[in-house]
């Protein structure tokens, strides 16, 4: 973010770009809750996720299989159902 905002100070007026949008863009990237977004942002990507245990699968459907039958007695079990089977949780 830095290396745009230096960026925009170099930047040749042969680019088109009005003075007045180059301010404006430049106030926007100095605003100190663009930073902050912009800091969690790169740690977000940073991090790297893994898998707490190797059998997460295994025990999803495990899960599954015990609180399935009770997908009618609660709706709180079928929502859970639900969120389980999602792929992205998979």
């Amino acid at each position: 973010m830095q290396q745009v905002l230096e960026n925009l100070t170099e930047l040749p007026s042969s680019t088109g770009a009005e003075e007045i949008d180059l301010i404006f863009l430049k106030g926007i990237m100095e605003n100190p809750i663009v930073k902050s977004l912009a800091k969690a942002h790169e740690r977000l990507e940073d991090s790297k996720l893994e898998a707490v245990s190797d059998n997460n699968l295994e025990l999803v459907n495990e899960i599954l299989e015990d609180i399935t039958p009770l997908i009618n007695v609660d709706e709180n079990v079928a929502e859970l159902v639900g969120i389980l089977k999602e792929p992205h949780f998979q």
